[in-house]
């Protein structure tokens, strides 16, 4: 019911939900699926939280996982931490903490990447999304623009059409 309770709650929050029951489905989920954050509970049928991190973390290097805990487990609690969880939850889980962690994890690790000529308007704009709570990159050329796709990853990228010399085909092809 906690699951069901949770995904609930995640979805009416504009999150996309996919529940498991069990640490096996939660590693099967986490590998076959498009997941970018896994909320778990320590303590679970079959395979345990800390082990199913373990297996999702071998199979989706990039994965983030946060693990909930209602039980002083503080050995299993320090192996998740040392192999790399995000964060260890105390339950009951404080829904606001939760929804903050959520929304850096999501959006704080990678940016929204503007791409214009025009700087004035790049810095007005990531200003704004800035204000959001967005994590922002800019780029004034495609070259440049490339460059932070390999290496930033971005959430999303808003190019405007007018990218210079390039055409929109050369520019939808960089992104």
């Amino acid at each position: 019911s906690m699951v069901k309770t949770l995904s609930d709650i995640l979805a009416l929050q504009g999150w996309e939900a996919h529940p498991a029951y069990s640490g096996e489905m939660a590693i099967r989920a986490a590998t076959q699926e498009s997941i970018d954050v896994v909320l778990m509970d320590v303590k679970m049928p079959g395979i345990d939280g800390v082990d199913a991190f373990k297996a999702i973390k071998r199979a989706r290097p990039d994965i983030r996982v946060i693990l909930m805990t209602a039980y002083a487990a503080p050995d299993r609690v320090s192996e998740a931490e040392r192999e790399g969880v995000v964060r260890v939850l105390s339950k009951p889980i404080d829904m606001g903490e939760l929804f903050q962690l959520l929304t850096e994890k999501l959006n704080g690790d990678r940016p929204v990447l503007l791409i214009d000529h025009d700087t004035e308007f790049l810095r007005t704009l990531a200003d704004v999304l800035r204000l959001k709570g967005f994590e922002v990159a800019t780029a004034t050329d495609l070259q440049d623009a490339w460059r932070l796709m390999q290496t930033r990853r971005p959430l999303a990228v808003l190019l405007h059409l007018n990218a210079g010399t390039e055409t929109v085909r050369d520019a939808i092809a960089v992104v």
